[in-house]
């Protein structure tokens, strides 16, 4: 009797580890929906009414709405009498961190993928910067980005996407991943030291 539990119990960590996770999304202009799945577990979120639903072997589970996030935050800084003065950010982004999601990346299966944005960010000089990091990721990820263009804006401050898409990866290449950056950030938090460079030289 043993044997049969520990080989069920075998069986199904295969199963679960083998199988994928389904990203889909459909954005236009009358629909915006994405979902995530993942054997018999979906959970979709409707943008434009900003309502989420989970469901089980496509039984409704729970509905999740969120428009009620942010409206203490709305309230609460109504209230305050003094407005700070608060710094401009801006979306910066670490190059030297995009090799340890490529051999993710090259995990990802691509069943249907096609995404056309336009548009722009609060200003011209954001737009021009996210525009470069477009072009930069087209080169870095070409699999993934060849199936995606950016028509920038610069006179707009705000996104539109148009597209679908339908992508997957298996479970134990996010695992793997998860515990290489884990280690990889657990080694360089502890007892790592710059390397000292010479003056004068150059270190490419």
């Amino acid at each position: 009797m043993i044997i049969y539990i520990l080989i069920f119990i075998l069986i199904g960590i295969v199963v679960a580890l083998g199988g994928s996770i389904r990203l889909k999304f459909h954005l236009n202009r009358q629909e915006q929906v994405l979902s995530a799945s993942y054997l018999f577990i979906l959970f979709a979120v409707d943008i434009k009414s900003k309502t989420g639903i989970l469901r089980l072997a496509m039984i409704p589970i729970k509905k999740i709405s969120f428009q009620k996030i942010g409206s203490p935050l709305k309230k609460k800084a109504s209230i305050a009498a003094k407005p700070k003065e608060t710094k401009k950010s801006r979306f910066q982004f670490k190059f030297d961190y995009l090799h340890k999601f490529y051999s993710l990346l090259k995990r990802i299966r691509i069943k249907q993928l096609m995404l056309a944005i336009s548009g722009g960010f609060s200003d011209s000089y954001e737009t021009g910067v996210n525009y470069g990091y477009y072009w930069a990721l087209k080169g870095i990820f070409p699999k993934i980005m060849s199936h995606i263009d950016y028509k920038p804006d610069f006179s707009s401050s705000e996104l539109q996407f148009d597209g679908s898409g339908d992508i997957r990866i298996r479970m134990i290449h996010l695992i793997i991943f998860g515990l290489r950056m884990f280690i990889e950030i657990f080694k360089g938090g502890f007892g790592h030291k710059p390397v000292p460079q010479k003056k004068g030289l150059i270190y490419a």
